[in-house]
C-alpha cells in the first residue's frame, strides 16, 4: 500500500487526499507512520465507515456501471473486461454526473476531509533525529 501511496504521489505532485476502506493494511501503523515520515503532509488517509454504501461513492458508480452493463447484454464473442472497462470510460467523460454522487449529504464527511486538507502544509523539521 506504501508503493501504491508513493506511485499516486509520481502521478499527482500536488496534494492527496485517499479514500479507503477499513482493510487491515490500509489502517496499520505502519501506514500511518510511512505517511507521516515521506509525504511531507501531502498525502491525507480517509478511511470509509464501516460497511455502508451510502457513504462511499465508489459503490454509486459501480451501481451505475451495473446498470449500464445490464442493458448491453454481453454478446457472442465479447470480451467482458474491454466491456466493463468501456462502461467506466463512458462514466469518466460524464464528470458532472461523477461530481454529483459526492453531494449526498451522507458523503459531508468527505467534505470536511477535503476542507481541512486545503489548509496550508505545516512546516516541516528539516533536524536529524
Amino acid at each position: 500500500f506504501c508503493n501504491y501511496l508513493q506511485d499516486l504521489m509520481q502521478i499527482f505532485p500536488k496534494r492527496l487526499i485517499v479514500m479507503m476502506d477499513g482493510l487491515s493494511v490500509h489502517v496499520s501503523k505502519k501506514v500511518a507512520q510511512w505517511v507521516e515520515e515521506n509525504t511531507g503532509g501531502r498525502v491525507k488517509l480517509v478511511k470509509f465507515p464501516k460497511y455502508c454504501p451510502k457513504l462511499n461513492a465508489d459503490e454509486s458508480v459501480w451501481s451505475i456501471a451495473k446498470q449500464r452493463l445490464r442493458q448491453k447484454p454481453l454478446m457472442k464473442g465479447e470480451n467482458w473486461k474491454e466491456k466493463v472497462d468501456a462502461v467506466l470510460w463512458e462514466l469518466v467523460e460524464q464528470q458532472e454526473l461523477l461530481r454529483s454522487l459526492f453531494q449526498h449529504p451522507a458523503l459531508r464527511y468527505l467534505h470536511r476531509a477535503a476542507q481541512d486538507y486545503r489548509r496550508p502544509l505545516k512546516e516541516q523539521s528539516t533536524s536529524c533525529n
